[in-house]
């Protein structure tokens, strides 16, 4: 018996998908470039003004790009009290709701000096594709450091 070749509609959805799952692989690894570059001229092209951090600690408002080269500042001093040096990011999934909103789930691999592994970070970026048609930080659910 046959398969049923796919519709035009299938074939364009696949398409869809594809292109979205490439746009934050693209978004996210200049992200991670300009985090462990400490460049906060380039993180701070990635965000959109107003947006917001959460974790356990509370919730920081990012209101200015001074706030944003705050993250940075703040992240690259807990990394270096915990002797991390280098990172890996990975994307372990993407829920689009529509076609300019996407929860990105990433997972942050840590490791020292000796790239031995010390542990590992959760976060769920909120993007969203602006008037441009870029993506940008709406909003970061950071779930923790969980040490090896």
């Amino acid at each position: 018996m046959a398969r049923p070749q796919p519709s035009r509609d299938d074939e364009q959805r696949a398409h869809q998908l594809r292109r979205h799952a490439h746009a934050v692989r693209d978004f996210m690894s200049r992200y991670e470039r300009a985090v462990m570059s400490g460049d906060g001229g380039q993180l701070s092209a990635l965000w959109a003004l107003p947006a917001g951090v959460f974790d356990a600690a509370g919730v920081t408002s990012i209101e200015s790009i001074g706030d944003v080269e705050q993250i940075l500042v703040t992240a690259k001093q807990q990394h270096a009290a915990l002797g991390i040096v280098d990172s890996r990011l990975e994307i372990l999934d993407e829920n689009w709701v529509g076609d300019r909103i996407v929860i990105a789930k990433v997972q942050w691999q840590y490791f020292d000096g000796s790239g031995g592994a010390i542990g590992s970070e959760d976060c769920n970026f909120t993007l969203r594709r602006g008037d441009s048609g870029d993506l940008e930080i709406r909003a970061v659910l950071v779930h923790g450091i969980l040490r090896n």
